[in-house]
């Protein structure tokens, strides 16, 4: 099923599900005392269960473990922190500050390549990088409102960790 849809109509489904994920993870964490981390389990585990019906039925066939384990353990520990800091900072900050923080992933992501993949970084990947940050930059500074405080902080320690 998956592998005959276009990459346009993948992203348009990643797009309407992280923001129905998003809209969720901001409603459940509405509240100032709640438990950002029995959240972030039960919603983990919410998530990996729609997953893995998906998944069976296109066919799932489990990877290697055994050949990747510090490659599985490095992601399950990133995700995991990932996730703990996005229901912190959902529980500190206005959804428009996280989307805007969260923006710098792609940065993440850039370097990360770079380093770890040895990915090469051409004019295009160059002003992409450029409009991205200075995208940031302009919303950031026509809301007038963006301070750096403990929710930015998960924020930025989300953005860092997804990638």
């Amino acid at each position: 099923m998956v592998q005959n849809m276009n990459w346009f109509v993948l992203a348009a489904v990643s797009v309407v599900t992280t923001s129905v994920a998003n809209l969720l993870q901001r409603f459940i964490m509405r509240e100032k005392d709640s438990d950002a981390l029995g959240t972030a389990i039960i919603f983990q585990f919410a998530i990996a269960f729609l997953t893995g019906i998906f998944a069976i039925w296109n066919g799932f066939v489990l990877p290697p473990i055994g050949e990747y384990v510090w490659n599985f353990l490095a992601a399950t520990l990133l995700w995991g922190l990932g996730s703990l800091s996005l229901f912190r900072a959902n529980q500190l900050l206005e959804s428009s500050e996280i989307a805007i923080i969260s923006s710098l992933g792609t940065v993440v992501t850039i370097a990360s390549s770079l380093l770890f993949l040895g990915e090469s970084f051409s004019i295009a990947k160059t002003i992409g990088t450029v409009l991205v940050l200075s995208s940031i930059f302009i919303v950031t500074e026509k809301k007038n409102k963006f301070s750096f405080k403990k929710g930015t902080v998960y924020a930025l320690i989300t953005s860092l960790f997804y990638g």
